[in-house]
């Protein structure tokens, strides 16, 4: 038995009850559905020949019953470690877990970067893409590093960020070559100062935008943390706006058009050239993505779930709402969202752009009160 005096059952005699395969068993540890043993010797020598074995928590063999339950009614893994997640079993007794020092007085994530020094780079080993998703319990700032460092597949909570340049195609046209790439290489240098500041993790964009995720953490707000990045981030593109024209530089204003979601999905990462990328496995990236298509000269959207989701002190710092049109002017309403579909005008170009997000309730957030 562990220490608190729960029954342990050997890997052996797991694969003997369940019939699973011990690959599958593996699998299932990858992927948070079951916890990492607790190795050691083995307590009854006929069961096995090997001189360390893995021990589970007795419960494991629950957790596997409805694992085979959920597959016999045609759920996917993904659903099935969805449904699980909320119930899941911790570690095994005896697994080293890492607690962040107590006399720090702040967690990972609202430390300033200074504090942090070149320890704080190591979680971002790569200037690639990343799909960032945060544990569905919350795991420090080792925990993050080691996954994201190991390639293993977990499910993680995150937001996410992605903001696109508009305009980007005409830019490229008027501007000389060298301008428009050192244009672009000016901005994201600006972005990257973000990342580090609110510990994003880079993510991987199609085209010529950006994507941040933001990694739940122990008594973090992972969501507060896209929205005021994303709101710097907007007010530095107007900085930068004022700087150019002051230099009588490219005349056309930036915009950062800006979409931010958030999900529990899974994260792993695939090779790529020159390095490694992490990518999502769900809909918060595309959702995200197609509100910085809806967004327009630097505005930020979000979704109704996202805010909800925010504790209420949080939530009533944001100003937020939908334009509507009244007697010829745009009339901001605060407080409220909007379905995407109602947003869209049918003639729009871009009409079927948003079909995968068209009852999706919406909202533009304004700034900070």
């Amino acid at each position: 038995m562990g220490e608190k005096g729960e029954k342990q059952i050997s890997s052996v005699e797991i694969i003997n009850k369940s019939g699973v395969s011990r690959a599958t068993l593996n699998n299932y540890i990858k992927m948070g559905i079951l916890p990492h043993p607790l190795v050691k010797r083995p307590e009854d020598s006929t069961i096995s020949k090997a001189k360390q074995i893995g021990y589970f928590p007795h419960s494991v063999l629950d957790t596997l019953d409805r694992v085979s339950q959920y597959k016999k009614e045609g759920r996917r893994m993904l659903e099935i470690s969805r449904l699980l997640a909320e119930t899941a079993i911790g570690p095994s007794e005896g697994v080293q877990y890492n607690e962040p020092p107590n006399d720090t007085g702040m967690t990972f994530f609202q430390k300033p970067v200074s504090d942090y020094g070149n320890e704080s780079e190591e979680l971002f080993p790569f200037y690639e893409t990343h799909a960032g998703v945060v544990a569905s319990d919350p795991v420090t700032k080792r925990d993050i590093r080691v996954q994201l460092k190991q390639g293993s597949l977990n499910l993680f909570h995150f937001s996410v960020l992605v903001a696109e340049i508009q305009n980007t195609t005409k830019m490229c046209a008027e501007l000389p070559p060298d301008e428009y790439i050192g244009l672009m290489r000016q901005i994201w240098k600006l972005m990257t100062l973000l990342f580090k500041k609110y510990f994003g993790v880079y993510g991987r964009h199609p085209g010529n935008g950006i994507v941040f995720y933001f990694l739940k953490d122990r008594g973090s707000s992972y969501l507060m943390d896209a929205v005021v990045c994303a709101l710097e981030l907007r007010e530095t593109i107007k900085m930068m706006n004022q700087k150019r024209k002051t230099n009588k530089e490219y005349f056309d204003e930036l915009y950062l058009n800006i979409g931010i979601s958030e999900g529990l999905e899974f994260i792993g990462s695939i090779p790529a050239a020159p390095a490694i990328e992490y990518i999502s496995l769900g809909d918060a990236f595309n959702t995200a993505r197609r509100l910085s298509d809806l967004a327009h000269s630097g505005s930020v959207w979000t979704t109704k779930n996202l805010l909800n989701l925010l504790d209420e002190k949080n939530r009533r710092k944001i100003r937020y709402g939908i334009y509507r049109r009244e007697q010829n002017r745009d009339v901001l309403i605060e407080n409220i969202f909007s379905r995407v579909m109602d947003l869209v005008p049918q003639d729009d170009p871009k009409f079927s752009n948003y079909m995968d997000i068209w009852t999706l309730p919406v909202t533009e957030i304004q700034n900070l009160r």
